[in-house]
């Protein structure tokens, strides 16, 4: 609460763990609140991208982003498994953000790859780290997400092009139940939706 930040990254972010790790410690990060902060420059306020623990019962509310690349980001990767549930986000004021809500389920799939280095020995914990999750049981489930109140506008000043909506889901785990009311964004691009199960957008401009 209470915190003005600039950086080079995700401003603030929440994970729970990575890959066959997370989901082996399997703890996941919940009844968290996020709330009276001004973001500056950076990646915005993120859940992800390592899910593997899960995330839940997260209230961010009463927030101003000035120049930011993103809003409210979510990202994991089909590598990671997890679980993201319950998330409410109110009252967001924006101000040349590029991308005001940005979530994408396979964020950089190459990144998220692990390689162990071939034809050395490597202590135990590194195995565990490297571990990958079983095919079963990649893929993040995102449900239950509700956003309120919020505006979104560009100055003269903005010159990098902006997108109102960048939603990807995966077509084996879509997202479910993601509600947007009374949002009003000023963009150059709608964007895109994708593998989402029963959106519903009220009084959103």
């Amino acid at each position: 609460e209470k915190c003005r930040i600039s950086c080079n990254d995700d401003d603030i972010v929440i994970k729970s763990g990575r890959d066959a790790d997370g989901q082996r410690v399997n703890r996941p990060s919940e009844k968290i609140e996020i709330w009276d902060c001004e973001i500056l420059s950076g990646a915005g306020i993120t859940l992800g991208s390592e899910v593997s623990g899960g995330i839940r019962d997260v209230y961010i509310h009463d927030i101003v982003f000035k120049q930011t690349d993103c809003g409210f980001r979510i990202k994991s990767s089909w590598l990671r498994g997890g679980f993201i549930e319950d998330i409410r986000v109110h009252n967001l004021q924006m101000e040349d953000v590029r991308f005001p809500f940005s979530w994408i389920l396979d964020w950089h799939p190459a990144y998220n790859e692990i390689h162990l280095p071939k034809g050395k020995k490597l202590p135990g914990y590194w195995q565990k780290i490297a571990g990958r999750v079983p095919i079963r049981r990649r893929g993040t489930y995102v449900r239950r997400i509700l956003v309120s109140d919020v505006k979104a506008g560009l100055s003269k000043n903005q010159k990098q092009v902006s997108r109102a909506f960048d939603l990807q889901g995966c077509k084996a785990k879509p997202m479910e139940g993601i509600v947007f009311q009374r949002v009003k964004l000023v963009a150059d691009e709608f964007g895109r939706i994708e593998n989402i199960k029963n959106l519903r957008m009220e009084t959103v401009q």
